[in-house]
């Protein structure tokens, strides 16, 4: 009797960090909306994969560990690594630069950016370069998103000291792995 109210009440928990995350997503959704010349709340990471930078929210993350091995996903599209277990619990790991169409091996110093989502995935990155707090969101569409633009992941474009940087959405990132869970 006890296992099925610690079930529910974990199932329960779920769905609220579900809830909650979704409310967070389309909050900074309508701070990306309000233009330009706004700066975002909060801290980033400044990831580069493929060659090419990003920006993910570090509000998100649960934390970042080193390349693991992965259980590979049937059926999987390209950008599927795998799953592997992260404290206790599945994390399905996609490739972020195989959402840009690179096909690599990556480095063995690469890391995934484990974000606590429910379910919670992964973004393989070849590294974490820097954080950036309070990045000015730029106008102007897709230009100076490069090879992301392809993507449908860029919620927004930052300024920063050595150039623009597309900010990925967490809601499109979330929706991409939950396209691969069976």
């Amino acid at each position: 009797m006890n296992d099925v109210s610690t079930h529910d009440k974990r199932e329960a928990l779920h769905r609220r960090m579900r809830e909650l995350a979704g409310e967070l997503a389309r909050l900074q959704g309508d701070l990306v909306a309000l233009g330009p010349g706004q700066r975002l709340p909060g801290l980033y990471l400044v990831v580069e994969a493929g060659g090419q930078r990003a920006l993910l929210p570090a509000s998100h993350v649960q934390e970042i560990v080193r390349l693991v091995p992965f259980s590979p996903v049937p059926g999987g599209p390209p950008h599927a690594l795998g799953s592997f277990v992260c404290r206790g619990q599945p994390v399905l790991a996609l490739d972020l630069a195989a959402c840009l169409g690179s096909r690599r091996e990556p480095d063995l110093d690469a890391h995934v950016v484990v974000f606590s989502a429910s379910p919670p995935f992964g973004l393989l990155v070849d590294g974490v370069l820097s954080t950036v707090e309070a990045p000015l969101l730029l106008e102007g569409g897709d230009a100076g998103a490069g090879d992301w633009c392809d993507t449908r992941l860029v919620a927004g474009l930052c300024r920063m000291d050595d150039g623009i940087v597309p900010l990925l959405g967490m809601a499109a990132l979330a929706r991409s792995a939950e396209a691969v869970t069976p």
